[in-house]
């Protein structure tokens, strides 16, 4: 599978699920089918075999359940099926690290597009939504008028592509020293304006970590390293701490002297006051309503709590959680220990070891983790970098030829 088109076709599909989950799986399927020739399943056999006793757990939960969730159930057989079918189709993909790189750029990009378009032209976001698994009613997105969904179905998840887009292209621009990878890792900071202050947050911590560690480089990196320093701390006190404080989401006060107008970020902000409060109390001992037993295998549903981890809990009990973390920790293992070849592949090794990371951080607010896109997108591509790693070292060794080098 050398074809750029279809490869970026795979990594939009699988990060931003549109039109409809089942769709994506189908599929997702008949490409694992058409390429399952030949397909090495020992490599990954870690994760098919955690994927498929989260599935058996669930199976349990559900039995046992007194208020079951079909849509649980589904969701683990869905992800059981796709690991196996993703595993196969990313062992496939035969494009050199440069080029499957740079389709992940482009894939983050849209999501950028999206929400500047949306920006541009509010109706667009009401009327894209619907195929990007928003699932309330359309009326409510009527009523905001700052907050941009891009291509995803929630703010949250919105907000975890921009940080994610902001480490990518900013781990792009500190190898390869391209500024336009410097710009689009900015633009990703500041659209997060329009979506959650989480966003908001978690970019502003982000940049400020790459700022610290550019002004420790030398050239060009040094000096943007500084000017980013600048720019956070611009931001951190004329507008992330000012919305903050007016919107009251923290549990401490803020008090502050800006003089800068901030309402028109805060506008659709103040519905949500006291969601901080929500998740460190009422939100996370919703726990304490499982027994033991369902503890241990879960409830059977999602319970009414925001908390991922929460969820998780309810889904497929504490068995189910530790393995969940057991294949991301194994994963990220894998990933470190795979020592990169070239500069495209310390890249993608960087991005996946932060984007689990990052992942995690979120899947506090909202569940994100083995979650359909975010699991889906990174398992593509964690099996294409250990997969192409092999054969890049099997073509230094031998000073062969083995993948195709495109766009």
């Amino acid at each position: 599978m050398g074809n750029n088109l279809l490869v970026f076709f795979l990594l939009f599909i699988n990060l931003y699920f549109p039109i409809n989950p089942v769709l994506i799986t189908g599929i997702d399927i008949i490409f694992a089918f058409w390429y399952c020739k030949n397909t090495q399943i020992a490599p990954f056999l870690f994760l098919i075999i955690s994927s498929f006793l989260l599935l058996f757990t669930s199976i349990i939960s559900f039995v046992a359940a007194d208020a079951p969730e079909y849509q649980v159930i589904f969701k683990y057989i869905r992800t059981f099926i796709s690991t196996i079918a993703i595993i196969t189709i990313a062992q496939k993909i035969e494009l050199s690290p440069k080029p499957f790189v740079r389709l992940i750029s482009i894939v983050l990009c849209c999501h950028l597009i999206a929400i500047v378009l949306q920006i541009i032209h509010p109706p667009l976001g009401p009327i894209m939504a619907p195929y990007f698994n928003f699932t309330r009613k359309i009326s409510f997105l009527e009523t905001i008028q700052l907050r941009k969904l891009g291509l995803c179905g929630g703010y949250d998840a919105a907000s975890m592509i921009l940080a994610s887009s902001l480490i990518f292209y900013y781990l792009n621009y500190i190898v390869k020293k391209n500024i336009v990878f410097f710009i689009l890792a900015l633009t990703s900071v500041f659209l997060t304006l329009f979506v959650s202050r989480l966003g908001m947050a978690l970019s502003t911590i982000i940049l400020f970590c790459f700022s610290i560690y550019s002004i420790r480089k030398k050239g060009a990196v040094r000096a943007t390293g500084v000017a980013l320093m600048l720019v956070v701390l611009f931001f951190a006190t004329n507008i992330l701490l000012p919305i903050l404080a007016n919107t009251n989401s923290l549990l401490i006060n803020i008090s502050t002297s800006s003089a800068n107008d901030i309402s028109y970020f805060t506008q659709d902000y103040r519905s949500t006051n006291g969601s901080v409060e929500a998740l460190t109390n009422e939100h996370l001992i919703v726990y304490k309503n499982l027994d033991f037993f369902q503890l241990i295998f879960g409830a059977g549903n999602s319970s009414e709590s925001d908390i991922g981890y929460i969820q998780l809990l309810f889904q497929v009990g504490l068995t189910g959680l530790f393995i969940i973390i057991m294949m991301h920790i194994w994963a990220t293992k894998r990933t470190i220990y795979a020592h990169p070849i070239n500069e495209d592949m310390k890249i993608l090794q960087l991005f996946c070891v932060f984007y689990i990371i990052l992942l995690s951080i979120f899947n506090y607010k909202i569940l994100l983790l083995y979650s359909r896109g975010f699991y889906d997108f990174y398992i593509l591509c964690f099996v294409y970098y250990i997969t192409t790693q092999k054969k890049l070292e099997k073509r230094f060794i031998n000073n062969t030829p083995l993948l195709t080098e495109r766009l």
